[in-house]
């Protein structure tokens, strides 16, 4: 970065602006992008503070040239915002499917940064992977709008674009059912279970993957919840892996679902736990069967 490097750069800068008017440049250009290695690209989209070769004319731009520059946006953090969510705009009306949805998933991505009528518009594209791009970027962004769009595509008629809105309710429904549950008593516990599960068809899944936090107190929650939504028969594998578990209450929660999932399988395993060394685990083994 000494000067006479900054000088080198601005005069390299003025010559693509310059040029990029001239017939077969960007031609040229999107070639020479193409070309280029991808670890080259990589370091110099970080570096840009414009993009000086930008066409006055997207649409006549050569198709691998819109490619070239949905995936420099993608790094080019140095730009300001402000202009890279013009240009970003302007990708959106590319002909190709995949730069359009290269674009409105970098839009979705840069929260409350980005114009809503820009975003808007990506999840109005006639292409089904587009609205879907910018869908999965908006659900993982800070975007003020999100709930509301999510919300409005819970009953959309498309089964990806409502696959992804219940999804993310149904993931983030699991975690504030974990963390309310201290607040909340018997009846309330088992009626929002209820309505988590018939929205949510991966809740056993995903208390089978909660079964495998560290934190005793994560795996009680997670069976505690598994009881209230009364499936304790589908997850039989899982609770007889947790009968050696370190924690007393742990197991106990985990032979009275056991008992109740009533299984060939559950019955055996509470048969094979009347052997443990705990006197109270045997006794509740008992009581299980």
């Amino acid at each position: 970065r000494d000067h006479q490097g900054f000088a080198l750069n601005l005069l390299a800068g003025d010559i693509l602006r310059a040029r990029r008017g001239e017939p077969g440049f960007q031609k040229a250009l999107s070639e020479f992008l193409g070309s280029a290695p991808p670890k080259h690209l990589q370091r110099l989209a970080p570096a840009l503070t414009s993009i000086p070769w930008w066409p006055d004319d997207l649409s006549a731009a050569p198709e691998a040239l819109r490619i070239h520059l949905a995936v420099l946006l993608q790094e080019a953090r140095q730009i300001p915002l402000a202009e890279r969510v013009e240009k970003l705009g302007r990708l959106l009306t590319a002909p190709e499917p995949a730069v359009r949805a290269q674009a409105a998933g970098q839009l979705a991505g840069m929260g409350a940064g980005t114009s809503p009528d820009l975003l808007w518009r990506a999840l109005q594209d006639p292409d089904e992977t587009v609205q879907a791009v910018a869908l999965k970027a908006l659900a993982e962004s800070d975007h003020p709008e999100r709930r509301r769009i999510l919300a409005d595509r819970l009953n959309h008629p498309s089964p990806v674009l409502s696959g992804i809105a219940r999804e993310v309710f149904a993931r983030e429904g699991f975690r504030h059912y974990l963390a309310s549950m201290p607040r909340m008593d018997t009846h309330s516990r088992a009626a929002a279970a209820q309505a988590l599960a018939k929205l949510d068809p991966s809740l056993v899944q995903r208390i089978e993957g909660e079964l495998e936090a560290l934190e005793p107190e994560r795996r009680l929650k997670a069976l505690q919840l598994l009881g209230a939504t009364e499936r304790s028969r589908e997850a039989v594998d899982s609770l007889l892996g947790l009968m050696r578990d370190p924690d007393r209450k742990v197991r106990a929660v985990v032979v009275r679902l056991l008992g109740l999932a009533g299984t060939r399988e559950a019955l055996a395993g509470l048969i094979r736990g009347q052997a443990a060394p705990d006197p109270r685990f045997r006794a509740n083994a008992v009581e299980a069967i």
